[in-house]
C-alpha cells in the first residue's frame, strides 16, 4: 500500500517496495523449516528479528528524539515488548539448540543492521529547496503598528493585513491570495509530523508587527519563527496588481504540510486554468481523500520538465499525463484562469521555480517530486469555485506523514496578477 515507483538507489524502494516481499518470503522460510525440523536455523531467524527490533527501538529514540515521546514512545515501546518476548520465548523452547559463535555473531549483526535502516531511513533527506538569498533580508523600517481589519487599495484590490490576504475583484471573477511562505504541519526532527508534539507541529503563531501605507501601495512586517515582509502595489492603471512576500528562515524547517502561495477563485461559469509551459487549457475537477475521484496537480522535474497530471484514487498514484512542457529554473511560470472558456486573469509567479525543490518526494512516489501545484475544485457541484495551492517542498500528494525540507534562507514570492476580461 506505500507509495512505489522508486529507482533502485532510494530507501524508499527498499523500504516499500522489497521489504514486504521479503518479509513474505522470511515467513514462508520459517514455516518450511518448522515442518522439516530444522530449528537451529529457526532460532537463528529469532536471533535477527530480536536484533532488528530493539536496534530499531534504539535508533528511533537516538535519531528522533523530540518525537520519541507521548503516542510515539507508547507505539514503539508496544510493538518492541511484544516483538522481543514473543521471539524470547521461541528461542527460550529452542534452548537446547545449540548455535556456533559465528552464526550468532551473524544473526545478530544481521537483524542489527535492519533494524538500523528500517529506523533511520524513516528520517527525512537534507533540503532541496533554493532560497534566493541565505543571509537574512534586510527589514523594511519605520512600519506603523495598525489594527485595521481591511485596507482598500483601489476599487478592485482589498488588502487584509493580519491574514496576509490580497483580495482582488476582477468583472466575473474573485480571487484570495495568501502570498506568504506558510508551514501548517512540521516537525522537529524530520520524523513523521503526526508524532512530532503538538507546538513542535503547528509552529509559533504568526503575528502582524506593523503596517505602512503609501499612495497605491501597502507593506506589511510579520513575524513567528521567521521574518516576512508582504508588499502590495497597484500598477498604473491601477486594474492589475504586484505582490511581493519575502519570508527569512533562520534555520532549516521540516514539514508535512505548507504552502509557498494558495489562490482561492470563484467566478461565475465552469472552473479551468493553463500553464505557460503547456498552455493547453485543463479543467479544475473536485478530488475525494483518502479514495475516490482522482486529484490534479502539476509539477516541475529535475530535468527542467513540467508536467500536468491526474492521479489514480485520491491524490494517490501512479500518475497520468495529461501535458508536459519545459520550464527552465530562471523562467516565470505564468498560470491564466479561464471561466467557461474564457480567460479571465493571468497569474505571472517569478520565483517558484527558481527555489523549488526537485528531489524525489517520499509519499508521492511514481518519480514525482517534493514540489507541487496542486489544483481543485471546493465541492463537485459547484463548478465555479476552486484553489491553487503551490509548495515549494511538502508531502501532500501520495501516502504519509513524512516530513520534506526548506533549507535556511530568504524566500521571496513576486507575482503580477493581470486582468484579461476588460
Amino acid at each position: 500500500m506505500m507509495p512505489q515507483g522508486f529507482p533502485l538507489g532510494h530507501s524508499r524502494f527498499w523500504i516499500n517496495s522489497l521489504l514486504p516481499l521479503l518479509s513474505a518470503a522470511v515467513c514462508v522460510l520459517g514455516i518450511y523449516w518448522v515442518i522439516k525440523k530444522q530449528y537451529r536455523r529457526l532460532k537463528c531467524l529469532g536471533w535477527v528479528f530480536i536484533s532488528a527490533v530493539m536496534v530499531s527501538w534504539v535508533t528511533a529514540l537516538w535519531v528522533f528524539p523530540q518525537s520519541a515521546q507521548g503516542k510515539f514512545l507508547l507505539a514503539i515501546s508496544s510493538v518492541a515488548i511484544v516483538a522481543t518476548v514473543s521471539f524470547a520465548l521461541m528461542l527460550l523452547l529452542l534452548r537446547k539448540e545449540s548455535l556456533g559463535k559465528a552464526s550468532l555473531l551473524f544473526s545478530v549483526l544481521a537483524g542489527g543492521l535492519l533494524g538500523f535502516f528500517l529506523s533511520a531511513s524513516q528520517r527525512a533527506a537534507d533540503s532541496a529547496t533554493r532560497p534566493y538569498h541565505h543571509e537574512a533580508m534586510k527589514v523594511v523600517p519605520e512600519i506603523n503598528v495598525s489594527s485595521e481589519f481591511s485596507v482598500v487599495l483601489s476599487q478592485r484590490v482589498a488588502v487584509s493585513p493580519a491574514e496576509g490576504e490580497v483580495s482582488l475583484n476582477f468583472a466575473n471573477t474573485r480571487l484570495n491570495v495568501l502570498p506568504l511562505l506558510t508551514f501548517d504541519s512540521r516537525s522537529p526532527d524530520r520524523f513523521w509530523t503526526i508524532f512530532a508534539p503538538y507546538k513542535a507541529r503547528s509552529g509559533p503563531d504568526r503575528i502582524l508587527k506593523g503596517v505602512r501605507k503609501d499612495a497605491g501601495s501597502l507593506v506589511m512586517l510579520y513575524e513567528d519563527d521567521a521574518v516576512s515582509i508582504l508588499k502590495v502595489a497597484l500598477t498604473n492603471d491601477t486594474q492589475d496588481v504586484q505582490i511581493e512576500a519575502q519570508s527569512y528562515l533562520p534555520q532549516d524547517v521540516y514539514s508535512h504540510l505548507n504552502t509557498f502561495c494558495e489562490i482561492h477563485i470563484n467566478t461565475v461559469g465552469a472552473l479551468s486554468l493553463s500553464f505557460s509551459p503547456c498552455p493547453q487549457e485543463v479543467e479544475m475537477k473536485a478530488f475525494d481523500y483518502p479514495a475516490g475521484r482522482p486529484a490534479r496537480l502539476a509539477y516541475l522535474d529535475a530535468a527542467d520538465k513540467f508536467h500536468v497530471v491526474e492521479a489514480s484514487s485520491g491524490e494517490k498514484g501512479p500518475f497520468k499525463t495529461l501535458q508536459q512542457g519545459s520550464l527552465k529554473r530562471d523562467q516565470p511560470l505564468k498560470i491564466t484562469i479561464y471561466s467557461d472558456g474564457v480567460p479571465q486573469c493571468r497569474i505571472t509567479l517569478r520565483d517558484w521555480a527558481a527555489q523549488t525543490s526537485t528531489q524525489l518526494s517520499p509519499t508521492a512516489g511514481w518519480g514525482l517530486p517534493e514540489n507541487a501545484i496542486e489544483f481543485s475544485l471546493f465541492d463537485g457541484d459547484r463548478k465555479n469555485s476552486g484553489v491553487i495551492s503551490l509548495t515549494l517542498a511538502a508531502t501532500s500528494t501520495g501516502r504519509g506523514w513524512d516530513s520534506v525540507g526548506h533549507g535556511a534562507g530568504s524566500y521571496r514570492n513576486r507575482m503580477e496578477i493581470e486582468m484579461i476580461d476588460r
